[in-house]
């Protein structure tokens, strides 16, 4: 596997300027892909998001004028989701605002947010939300800009492994939220 993930890189390298990401990986697979990698640029590892980040090039330049995208996790298990949706963001110059550990079991802290997410220079909020899954909703009630639910695994009982998550999101999803 470390010698096919050093392949796709190396061939994806040679096609775009922009980074390259390969998720889902552990440091261990990393550090192997690390050592075996030949293709040019230079490989980073965000060990939160568990990925590797190829650069060809130095970073682009996100635009000045571009509106904001909010990533928000109900808990701190979420961060991790929420942490690889950010790098995905970057790499495609949008700039994530993130706005992590504001679940409905203590609403006040979405609550407090609320000037940043109405804020014009939002242009979606994506929510990473395990467990019950209920912060999009709610938070798609704050607001006119579109949110995206990224149910995660997070949780115990029937909320493990994503299940209450994911069939909540469905459940409860308005028209302007997006799973």
């Amino acid at each position: 596997m470390n010698t096919q993930i050093s392949s796709i890189l190396s061939s994806l390298s040679s096609t775009s300027s922009l980074p390259v990401l390969a998720t889902r990986i552990s440091p261990e697979i990393f550090a192997e892909v690390q050592r075996i990698y030949q293709g040019p640029g230079s490989l980073e590892y965000n060990e939160t998001a568990k990925l590797i980040i190829l650069r060809t090039s130095d970073p682009p330049q996100i635009p000045p004028n571009r509106k904001t995208v909010i990533v928000c996790t109900a808990g701190t298990t979420d961060i991790p989701i929420a942490e690889e949706v950010s790098q995905t963001l970057l790499s495609s110059q949008i700039p994530p605002l993130r706005i992590y550990d504001c679940g409905v079991a203590g609403l006040h802290r979405i609550l407090k947010k609320i000037p940043i997410i109405t804020s014009p220079d939002v242009a979606c909020i994506i929510v990473c939300a395990g467990m019950d899954g209920a912060l999009p909703s709610v938070i798609s009630g704050l607001v006119n800009v579109p949110v995206i639910a990224v149910p995660t695994s997070v949780g115990y009982g029937y909320g493990s492994g994503g299940n209450a998550a994911l069939e909540n999101t469905y459940d409860k999803s308005q028209t302007k939220e997006y799973i």
